[in-house]
């Protein structure tokens, strides 16, 4: 939990509060998390009795690395910190999928829920070869605006679905598939410093021009 003057807030509540503000940003789509946004409070909360305020960024990053999200004091400003789902661990990474993080989960369903109300007129309309082609490339327009914006990568496809048979069909029954890749976020990064004697030759005289 955290304090904010007199009050206290589940940092869950606070997390949910900032993610629509940074999908209202992101016209509604959900490929960009909350973490690592300023929130205005005063200190983390432990309990009545509890002596620490807060917790440093490594502290941060090891519960996180547990599917927690916290709060971190950092460059300034308290920041919601950790984009992973409660579903996640570090020991399990390597055969997970749209558990790692929060937005890859809210990008499917965003992407099947847009599916779903782009279409409701059509409902028990007469489907017709003309239909089935617009409702492909309308699709597909919307999947290459989600690569353009960076919220999809890669080459995104929207098919009809090759398991429907023939009684499907006659019974007005039609499938597709849609396969995606949301964007990964940029958790951490990794600098290697390399110690190299090649500048000292700068200061030796002619030294420039000797190493030309």
């Amino acid at each position: 939990m955290v304090k904010a003057g007199n009050r206290k807030y589940h940092i869950s509540t606070l997390f949910a509060a900032q993610k629509m503000i940074t999908d209202m940003n992101n016209a509604g789509i959900p490929f960009e998390t909350a973490s690592n946004k300023v929130i205005n409070i005063d200190s983390l909360y432990f309990g009545a009795t509890a002596v620490n305020q807060g917790i440093d960024i490594e502290d941060g990053n090891k519960l996180n690395s547990n599917g927690i999200t916290t709060a971190i004091r950092w460059n300034g400003n308290w920041r919601l910190w950790g984009g992973h789902t409660s579903a996640f661990s570090e020991e399990q990474k390597a055969t997970l999928g749209k558990e790692i993080f929060d937005t890859y989960g809210a990008m499917q369903i965003y992407l099947a829920n847009d599916f779903i109300l782009s279409s409701p007129e059509l409902q028990d309309g007469p489907m017709n070869v003309g239909l089935l082609e617009s409702i492909i490339a309308d699709e597909e327009a919307k999947l290459d605006n989600l690569v353009d914006i960076g919220a999809l990568v890669g080459h995104p496809k929207f098919i009809a679905d090759g398991m429907i048979d023939i009684s499907d069909i006659k019974n007005g029954s039609f499938a597709w598939q849609l396969t995606d890749t949301p964007v990964p976020q940029f958790k951490d990064g990794t600098l290697t410093v390399i110690w190299t004697d090649e500048g000292y030759a700068t200061l030796i005289p002619g030294g420039a021009e000797n190493e030309d």
